[in-house]
C-alpha cells in the first residue's frame, strides 16, 4: 500500500492509515493531497489481482505481494525493455547501504 512506503511513512508505529488524517497524528504531505474519504473510495475499488486466488499464509505457494503482483510484473517487464546504457550510476540512494564512506 502506498501509505506503507518508507519514503512517505514517517512513523512505522502509525496505528492505521486513518492516522494520517487524525488531528493528533496528522501528516500534511498526505492529508493535504487527498481527503481520507477519497483515499478510502480509491482503496475500495482499485484492485490488481483476484483476492479469491490468494493462497493462505503457511501454504507453500503463499505470495506476500499477491495483491499487487500483476502491477509489479508489468512495471518490471517495462523496465526490462529499456536498453542498457554504457554508463550507469548506482548510489546509496538507489541501493541502501550501511557502509560509511570517508
Amino acid at each position: 500500500m502506498l501509505l506503507r512506503d518508507p519514503c512517505i511513512h514517517r512513523n512505522s508505529e502509525m496505528p492505521s492509515y486513518r492516522s494520517y488524517w487524525s488531528n493528533e497524528t496528522r501528516y500534511p504531505v498526505i492529508a493535504d493531497a487527498m481527503s481520507r474519504d477519497r483515499f478510502e473510495q480509491i482503496k475500495k475499488y482499485l484492485h490488481f489481482n483476484d483476492n479469491l486466488t490468494q493462497k493462505p499464509r503457511g501454504d507453500p505457494g503463499h505470495d506476500k505481494i499477491h495483491k499487487v503482483r500483476p502491477l509489479i510484473e508489468m512495471i518490471r517487464d517495462n523496465f526490462m525493455k529499456i536498453p542498457p546504457e554504457e554508463h550507469q550510476a548506482v548510489d546509496e540512494q538507489i541501493v541502501p547501504t550501511k557502509q560509511r564512506i570517508s
